[in-house]
């Protein structure tokens, strides 16, 4: 019965709070000294603890030292700081007087850095510049802000010791009440096709966005009690979207914990998960293949508490996620959202014989629309190809200072994904590609997806990933980059006769580049531009 009273009052957050930044405080109402965090530094030398009466009081000191500086609604705080505790709490306390915090790679170079920062009219900047020494040359070139560095001492920071914004600050009780459209966060997205581009989401949307799937983790994975509450391990950037929107939303309505690496670290993610009796996990491909082979290099076998792993940001490899379920005994789910999009959109609904581990999923939740649209405008039926089309609460606004781009995406209350699926029969969706991605060689429509699983297919190989180069004749060829596993003495040649035993000789890669490892971009996705030069810098493809 406490389960399910403490499993209601998910629903009364949502519709109680109107800030996504109260979600901390209305946590801590309710778990007080649980533990909300546990933070793990990259060396494995120091571990914090920090309750959910801690955040709470650490998120309005920070909300009210902020609020010290003369930030106003709906100025712009750039967070450049890591997997670290201050980068939650300043998050949430920025929330908390409406300004909007901006997530951004702080990886990235300083042109692109300048670019966000610019862009979004950044009134305050922290970051870590010894972790990111470009943010100092980044923050010269920009306009004009506060800057805050966060020193690399154990978290949590003694916030006090910032005088330049924290002197004589005092907590804050002020919560800003937005209106229906009033901006929470503005993510930027990766940018690997250009530039980053500012994502404009709701307070209202995300806090919808937050209640929907702690309801999905809920009921996929019931067994949380008060006693013993769900807790995840978390390794992906938090600057990611899906950090925020598949853990540590979800799982503060949930009263759950947070196991945060400040990287990903195969051996320690092995430790910590079980350690730490994490329910489960999120990541990409790339990750999953290392936190296995890790986890066999130990002799690791004792993973009685976890239960899931959830795949996204990249198509999910099928023989690799099968290899986890089988090692781990946990269930292995195929998700799919975009930052645009609410973010979730797709996933293994509890309850239901699961399908095809290559199936993003069904609709999350029941109010998440979704059509696919042929290229004359008409919708697709089942089995046939089109672009995914979505709407639902969390769908974002648009995109800052585009509105051209806003405008073509955003049609009638629906977001155009780019995202090319098939749905069966039984409504499971299969990502296809990207519109965008689809070339024509002499005529025919290739698909890089599809020659990706085909070159996967061979034993020896571990991953590819296919682009389209120029070519004289044809206008463009499909050319790969290719890791195998270790010891393979497989050649391109004898790799293109089996491309085209298995599928259409017009589609195979007239190129193919070995790789000890693929190029990966900040959020675990193959970095296709680094894909593109490595195969450029090979020579030009002239069959």
């Amino acid at each position: 019965m406490d389960c399910l009273i403490k499993y209601k009052e998910i629903d009364d957050i949502e519709t109680s709070v109107a800030n996504l930044g109260e979600l901390p405080l209305r946590a801590a109402e309710k778990y007080g000294k649980r533990t909300a965090l546990v933070w793990l530094s990259a060396d494995s030398k120091n571990t914090v603890e920090v309750s959910f009466d801690d955040l709470a009081a650490r998120v309005n000191l920070v909300a009210g030292a902020l609020q010290s500086t003369g930030l106003q609604q709906g100025d712009r705080v750039v967070l450049a700081v890591g997997n670290r505790i201050e980068f939650i709490e300043l998050l949430y306390g920025s929330l908390l007087l409406g300004a909007v915090p901006v997530l951004t790679n702080p990886r990235q170079g300083v042109d692109t850095l300048v670019h966000v920062l610019n862009d979004c009219g950044a009134r305050l900047l922290v970051g870590s510049p010894k972790s990111f020494p470009h943010l100092s040359a980044a923050g010269a070139e920009a306009s004009s802000m506060i800057r805050l560095s966060i020193d690399e001492g154990e978290p949590p920071a003694d916030w006090e010791k910032y005088a330049e914004i924290f002197s004589g600050a005092t907590v804050s009780n002020a919560v800003f009440q937005p209106e229906a459209e009033s901006l929470s966060i503005q993510p930027y997205t990766s940018g690997s096709t250009g530039k980053p581009k500012g994502v404009l989401l709701t307070h209202s949307g995300q806090i919808w966005s937050a209640a929907m799937h702690a309801r999905y983790m809920r009921d996929l994975l019931p067994d949380s009690t008060q006693l013993q509450p769900m807790s995840c391990f978390l390794a992906v950037p938090i600057f990611h979207i899906n950090a925020l929107f598949g853990s540590i939303n979800p799982l503060l309505m949930l009263g759950g914990c947070v196991v945060l690496a400040e990287t990903f670290e195969p051996a320690q993610a092995v430790t910590a998960i079980q350690q730490h009796k994490c329910d489960f996990t999120i990541g990409v491909p790339a990750m999953y293949q290392m936190l296995l082979d890790s986890a066999k290099d130990i002799n690791a076998t004792n993973f009685s508490e976890f239960r899931a792993i959830f795949c996204g940001s990249a198509p999910g490899a099928l023989d690799l996620l099968t290899q986890c379920e089988d090692y781990f005994g946990v269930r292995a789910c195929h998700v799919y959202g975009l930052t645009e999009g609410g973010p979730g959109v797709l996933a293994h609904p509890p309850g239901e014989p699961r399908g095809s581990l290559e199936s993003c999923g069904k609709a999350e939740d029941s109010s998440i629309e979704l059509k696919l649209i042929r290229p004359d405008g008409t919708e697709a039926r089942n089995a046939e190809e089109g672009e995914l089309w979505i709407r639902n609460p969390g769908l974002a606004l648009g995109y800052h200072n585009l509105p051209d781009l806003t405008q073509a995406k955003f049609v009638d209350g629906w977001l155009k994904s780019g995202d090319l699926m098939v749905r069966d029969a039984e409504g499971w969706y299969f990502f296809k590609g990207r519109v965008d991605d689809m070339f024509v060689c002499g005529g025919e429509n290739i698909y890089p997806l599809e020659v990706e699983k085909t070159l996967q297919s061979h034993p020896e190989v571990v991953a590819a990933s296919v682009v389209a180069l120029p070519h004289p004749g044809k206008s463009w060829v499909p050319a790969a980059v290719v890791q195998v596993r270790a010891g393979s003495e497989l050649g391109a040649a004898a790799l293109k006769d089996y491309y085209i035993e298995k599928s259409a000789a017009y589609s195979h890669p007239r190129e193919i580049v070995f790789v000890e490892s693929l190029p990966l971009g900040p959020t675990g996705k193959i970095d296709r531009l680094a894909v593109k030069k490595i195969l450029n810098n090979a020579g030009s493809v002239s069959r």
